[in-house]
């Protein structure tokens, strides 16, 4: 299967944000830049929808245990992700920090942008989210190249 094949396949996304470091969590709120992230996935990648599992009873039997093997197999093959992840040393100036920005699926990675760098504590929130707003633009725009719809 060719990339473009590869691509057009997908049609499920997980949006993830990481943090690491203790400074990066002192720092920044994660929860709040993950919202930020998938309202900008929402955003630029339209037609798309996040990745949902089914989850099997306590009282489900094999068969329908099963079937949601089956299910949650064939959403995988079908299933990319966006993985943040923000990593930070230093409280105040000046603030040192790693962003790294991916889109893969198991077996290929269509996207991956890092940003080295440092600032003011004062400046650090504004940068990640213009980094995690910049990157989900410039992926979408990549993810839809390689599907041949650009």
């Amino acid at each position: 299967m060719n990339l473009k094949e590869h691509w057009k396949n997908v049609e499920y996304f997980d949006v993830f944000v990481h943090f690491e470091g203790e400074d990066t969590k002192a720092l920044l709120d994660e929860s709040a830049l993950e919202k930020l992230a998938k309202l900008k996935f929402k955003n630029n990648f339209k037609n798309m929808q996040f990745k949902e599992y089914p989850i099997p009873g306590f009282n489900s039997s094999k068969e329908e245990i099963e079937k949601i093997n089956a299910e949650m197999a064939r959403i995988l093959r079908k299933s990319a992700t966006i993985f943040i992840k923000i990593w930070a040393v230093g409280t105040d100036y000046p603030i040192s920090f790693n962003m790294e920005f991916t889109l893969k699926t198991n077996d290929s990675e269509i996207f991956r942008q890092e940003i080295l760098g440092y600032t003011y504590k004062s400046n650090f929130e504004d940068t990640a989210r213009n980094f995690i707003s910049h990157q989900m633009e410039d992926c979408a725009v990549k993810f839809f190249e390689a599907r041949g719809e650009l």
